[in-house]
């Protein structure tokens, strides 16, 4: 069965890139059920139409949510650098030893990439993330000392900001009288439409094929869902730290 996916906690960004996820999908789908197929094409044209509402926010607008994208990624990398430098110098070896490897590869890729332009910035982030994420020493040395939480910051910022990079580079002034809200709940209503006729076939028809298709989209709700949470924790964090 397909798990509830919060759509109405994502950002008006994160509900287009939730509809381009499900539609990668569920698209291999489409050719063996007519019904299904009807299904994805509505959620299709309700994407697209989400797509054309979120091209009206102006571009002075997305170079602003842009530099605060750019300001999270900043934030998460200088604090990761710190905590791996204050690691390194502990007594502990072990904490010590993961310390001196993040210190390693962060300088390994760009020690001050927070202070270059956006565009080599944005190649260095990605260029870090993919070394984080392939080397098992690294994770190994990233649990060892706690240091997860600046990396998903790191990885969420820089996210968010192509994501409106590539939405800055497709603005055009055009007449579209589209309302983004009112086109995101169209786009709610007609995934759950969708997940709706999925999970039929699942509980009533017993499929396996379906089963599976619920699977992968249960594993774009988690991925979604973890942003969410992510967020939140951060949110709770600042504020207690507020209080103090």
């Amino acid at each position: 069965m397909i798990k509830p996916h919060a759509f109405h906690d994502m950002r008006i960004n994160e509900k287009g890139y939730f509809g381009d996820r499900v539609l990668d999908t569920v698209a291999p789908y489409a050719d063996k059920d007519a019904d299904l197929a009807l299904l994805i094409e509505d959620v299709r044209a309700k994407n697209q139409l989400l797509t054309k509402a979120l091209m009206k926010l102006s571009y002075a607008s997305i170079t602003k949510q842009m530099k605060a994208d750019d300001s999270l990624r900043d934030h998460g990398f200088v604090n990761l650098r710190t905590y791996a430098q204050v690691c390194a110098g502990r007594k502990d070896p072990t904490w010590a030893n993961a310390g001196q490897l993040l210190v390693n590869a962060i300088k390994k890729t760009g020690w001050d990439m927070n202070r270059k332009g956006n565009k080599e910035e944005t190649m260095l982030v990605d260029t870090l993330l993919a070394e984080f994420d392939s080397q098992p020493k690294l994770r190994e040395a990233i649990a060892t000392i706690n240091a997860q939480e600046w990396i998903d910051e790191i990885r969420e910022g820089h996210a968010s900001y192509e994501q409106h990079s590539l939405l800055r580079d497709s603005v055009k002034e055009s007449k579209n009288k589209v309302n983004a809200r009112r086109a995101a709940q169209e786009l709610c209503q007609a995934i759950n439409k969708l997940f709706r006729y999925i999970n039929f076939y699942v509980e009533f028809k017993k499929s396996e094929p379906y089963k599976t298709l619920a699977d992968s989209i249960n594993a774009t709700i988690a991925e979604c869902r973890k942003t969410l949470k992510q967020r939140a924790t951060r949110a709770r964090s600042a504020k207690a730290r507020k209080k103090e």
